[in-house]
């Protein structure tokens, strides 16, 4: 399967309903919330899954839906050779319509869905979720109940706990949050662990176990994943020389560089430049 490099991979936006397919190479860490409800399926791949104050695996046939300014983020494993997922966003349903005895189960399950209820996919969710995809307006809409629908007659597993505020998100996701910008404003040049751990106000030994047990992946490895993601990004996006896509990106040295490319998109950095060339 050839890697997949941008997501989306297409859009449908209507005034207050967006449903598009997510394909990358790995979903990194996006620690973020947002006004709309989320519905989110992973069509493949596996990884950890942080919703709130819940941490916990994640894998292929989940449906995950979020209530409004919920904090989240999916961070797949480096093992995981595929990561796909349809992601529907949309605004709260107006009180009357929610009043009318023919949503009332779908309002009672988006007010439940407040911290988070993850569910096992089906085939029909699947079809209807691949789908409206395809929709727009009124029938994208009309999709979109008849899956809400679905969900509140199976029932959900409730994720974050109900005492969970946004406000006071914890003190260790709070520190994560501060690593996470300062590595992705700075993964192009040297930076060791000490640095990241200091910033967190932890020891790099307890810095290493917590980033370990948040992300499911180590810090170099996190770090060298933000690496070869840019290196994608400029194979794609320009013609420079390999060396200086490397140097560019943070590795010190070529080889470093084809090693660790390798291991995350299973070919060489000049066999992803050929396959993604512009025909």
């Amino acid at each position: 399967m050839k890697p997949a490099y941008e997501a989306p991979l297409f859009q449908k936006e209507g005034a207050s309903l967006v449903a598009f397919v997510r394909q990358e190479i790995s979903f990194p860490w996006n620690w973020h919330y947002h006004p709309e409800l989320e519905l989110t399926w992973i069509c493949e791949g596996y990884g950890r899954r942080l919703v709130g104050d819940h941490a916990a695996p994640y894998q292929t046939g989940e449906i995950v839906l979020l209530g409004p300014n919920l904090p989240h983020t999916w961070i797949s494993d480096p093992k995981s050779p595929a990561n796909r997922a349809i992601v529907v966003q949309f605004h709260a349903l107006p009180r009357e319509l929610m009043a009318c005895q023919e949503f009332s189960r779908i309002g009672t399950l988006l007010n439940q869905a407040a911290p988070g209820l993850r569910f096992l996919t089906s085939k029909p969710l699947e079809k209807l979720l691949k789908a409206l995809t395809e929709k727009c307006g009124l029938t994208a809409w009309l999709g979109l109940m008849e899956i809400l629908d679905h969900l509140a007659l199976q029932g959900g597993e409730v994720l974050s706990s109900r005492r969970y505020r946004h406000e006071r998100s914890s003190k260790l996701v709070s520190r994560l949050e501060r690593v996470i910008r300062h590595i992705d404003g700075h993964f192009r040049k040297e930076l060791p662990l000490a640095e990241v751990a200091r910033i967190a106000g932890l020891t790099p030994s307890s810095f290493s176990r917590v980033f370990h047990r948040m992300t499911n992946q180590t810090y170099v490895t996190y770090l060298n994943n933000c690496r070869t993601r840019e290196a994608c990004r400029l194979l794609i996006e320009t013609d420079r020389p390999i060396t200086q896509v490397a140097g560019d990106c943070g590795f010190e040295n070529l080889s470093n560089f084809n090693r660790r490319f390798r291991l995350t998109n299973q070919m060489t950095p000049s066999e992803f430049r050929r396959i993604h060339l512009p025909l």
